[in-house]
C-alpha cells in the first residue's frame, strides 16, 4: 500500500512520527476488523462452571448491568491482543468477557430494535500488521474484511450477522431514529476513501447499499441532529490524502445526501476532528488536522489545528467560534451535564511524509496529557490545569490519544445512584489510547498502546486513575449499555 492515507493513518493512529531518531524495529499489531474470537479465560479458585457453547463464561462476575461500558477491539502493540471487556461502575474494574479481536476506527453500537434488541453490532475495520524499520520506513500488511457480528452483553453470546457490501476502515456508523444503522465512507482495501454508504437493518440482520455521499470521505465525523438527519463533515477526500472543507446532510426519510450550502471556513478542512451535538442543537467541530499535498521532496504535510466551528442546522452554515488552547487531533470530546464540552488528550504537532515513504515529525510533536472545556455560552475554551507556555498544563493521569470517552450521565443520576454506592453519574471514563512524544521516542521509550483508564470529575475538574484494562486498546470502541427505555 503506497497511498498517502497509509502514513496519514500511521502518524495519527499509530504515532510513527519518530523520524531519524528512531533506532528500533517496532511491530504494531492491528486487531481491527477480524471477527471476534473466543478464548478461554484463566481458571479461578474455585473453578467456575464450564461455559456453554459460544458463551465466554457463566461465572457470576461476568454479569453485565445497565451502565457498564463495553470496550471492543482496537490497535495494540508488540504482538499483544486486545480482548473484549467491560467496565463496571460499581466495582470500578474491568472484566474480560473471553473474546478477542474486534474493530478499530469503527463505532460499535447497541441495537434497540429488531428481533434481538439489546445487542452490540460489531462490523468493519481492518486486520494485519505494521512494521517500522530502523530508518523509519513503514511496511503495512493490512486487509479490510466485510464481516459483522452481534454480541449479546447479557449472555455473552456472539452470533454472525450479515456482511458489509464494502469492506471499510475508519468510517462512521450512526444509529438512526428508525433503528437502522448508517455506515458511511471509510478507506477501502486499496486505501481509497469511499463515497458509498449502506444501511444495517436489525430486523433482517442484513446490510444493503444506500445512496452515495456527495464526496468520498474517511476519518470524518457523522452526527445525528435533533431533526433526525445526519451531518457528515470533513475527512480525507482522495487517495492522495487531500482534505477539503466540505460537509453534507443525510436525510433518512428520502435516503439522500445533500451538500451543505455553507463550507467549513478554515482553509483545507479537517480530519481526525470531533463533532459534538450541543444542547442548542448546534454542532461543535473541534481540532483535527489538515493536509498540504505537493509533488516535491516532501509530498504531504499534516498539521494539527486549534480551530473550532459551529454548525447551525437551521441556516446550514458553519461559523467560527473561539480557538482551542491546544492543537489536538484524535482527541475526545464529551458533552457534560452542564452543557459544556470536555476536550481531552489527542495528538498535537506536525508530520511529514516524503517520497521515499518515510514519516518524520517535529520534536515537539506528541501526545497530550492536558484537557480543556468549551463553554457554548461564551464561545471560549478554558484549560483544566491552567495555561503553561501558551498551552494547557498537564491535568490528565496519562497522556493519551485515540482513546475512548464515555459519560455515565447517559443513564441519568437516579439509575446510577440506585445501583452504585459511589455514584459515577456525570463523570467521564477515558480508556486506552496511545502515548508517545516525538522528542523522547527511543528504544527505551517506544510508542505504546495503553491499558490504563481514568475518570474525569466535572464538579472538581480533576482526573483520577481507575481500574486497569485486561489488555491495551487504542482506536477502539466503547459502548455504554443502556436500558431499552432510554432509546
Amino acid at each position: 500500500m503506497q497511498r498517502r492515507w497509509v502514513p496519514l493513518v500511521s502518524v495519527m493512529a499509530l504515532f510513527l512520527f519518530m523520524g531519524d531518531q528512531c533506532e528500533l524495529v517496532f511491530d504494531v499489531v492491528f486487531l481491527l476488523g477480524s471477527q471476534l474470537r473466543r478464548h478461554e479465560l484463566p481458571p479461578k479458585k474455585p473453578t467456575p462452571p464450564v461455559a456453554a457453547p459460544n458463551v465466554a463464561s457463566t461465572s457470576s462476575d461476568l454479569a453485565t448491568t445497565q451502565g457498564d461500558v463495553l470496550i471492543v477491539g482496537g490497535v495494540t502493540t508488540y504482538n499483544t491482543q486486545a480482548v473484549l471487556e467491560f467496565y463496571n461502575p460499581v466495582s470500578q474494574k474491568f472484566k474480560n468477557t473471553g473474546y478477542s479481536g474486534g474493530p478499530s476506527g469503527f463505532t460499535a453500537l447497541e441495537i434497540f430494535s429488531g428481533p434481538h434488541p439489546g445487542q452490540i453490532l460489531v462490523a468493519g475495520g481492518a486486520n494485519g500488521t505494521a512494521t517500522i524499520s530502523t530508518t523509519g520506513l513503514m511496511t503495512f500488511k493490512v486487509s479490510v474484511p466485510r464481516s459483522a457480528q452481534l454480541y449479546n452483553f447479557s449472555s455473552h453470546v456472539l452470533s454472525e450477522t450479515g456482511s458489509l457490501n464494502d469492506g471499510r476502515l475508519l468510517d462512521t456508523a450512526t444509529l438512526l431514529p428508525n433503528g437502522k444503522v448508517l455506515i458511511a465512507g471509510g478507506f477501502d482495501k486499496s486505501g481509497n476513501p469511499l463515497a458509498s454508504t449502506e444501511l444495517y437493518d436489525p430486523s433482517t440482520g442484513k446490510f444493503s447499499l444506500a445512496a452515495s455521499m456527495t464526496m468520498r470521505r474517511a476519518m470524518h465525523t457523522a452526527t445525528l441532529l435533533d431533526d433526525g438527519t445526519v451531518l457528515l463533515a470533513g475527512g480525507v477526500n482522495d487517495a492522495q490524502g487531500d482534505i477539503f472543507g466540505n460537509a453534507e446532510i443525510y436525510d433518512p426519510t428520502t435516503g439522500t445526501f445533500t451538500a451543505t450550502p455553507g463550507q467549513m471556513p478554515q482553509g483545507d478542512g479537517v480530519a481526525g476532528h470531533t463533532a459534538t451535538l450541543l444542547a442548542t442543537g448546534n454542532v461543535l467541530i473541534a481540532g483535527g488536522f489538515n493536509a498540504f499535498v505537493s509533488g516535491g521532496v516532501v509530498s504531504a504535510i499534516y498539521t494539527t489545528v486549534n480551530t473550532a466551528l459551529l454548525y447551525d442546522p437551521t441556516s446550514k452554515q458553519f461559523t467560527t467560534t473561539g480557538n482551542l488552547i491546544d492543537y489536538p487531533a484524535m482527541h475526545s470530546a464529551t458533552l457534560l451535564a452542564n452543557g459544556t464540552v470536555l476536550i481531552a488528550g489527542g495528538y498535537s504537532g506536525q508530520a511529514f511524509w516524503d517520497l521515499n515513504g518515510k514519516v518524520q515529525g517535529a520534536d515537539q510533536s506528541g501526545v497530550l496529557d492536558s484537557a480543556e472545556v468549551y463553554n457554548p455560552a461564551t464561545g471560549t475554551f478554558t484549560c483544566i490545569g491552567g495555561v503553561k507556555n501558551n498551552a494547557c498544563a498537564a491535568s490528565m493521569v496519562n497522556a493519551r490519544a485515540g482513546h475512548s470517552a464515555t459519560i455515565f450521565a447517559s443513564l441519568g443520576a437516579a439509575t446510577v445512584a440506585a445501583s452504585s454506592p459511589t455514584t459515577l453519574s456525570g463523570k467521564v471514563l477515558l480508556a486506552g489510547g496511545v502515548r508517545a512524544k516525538a522528542s523522547t521516542v527511543n528504544t527505551k521509550n517506544p510508542p505504546e498502546a495503553l491499558a490504563t483508564a481514568e475518570l474525569f470529575d466535572p464538579v472538581n475538574l480533576k482526573f483520577t486513575a481507575t481500574g486497569k484494562m485486561n489488555s491495551p486498546h487504542a482506536f477502539h470502541s466503547a459502548v455504554i449499555i443502556l436500558p431499552l427505555t432510554e432509546f
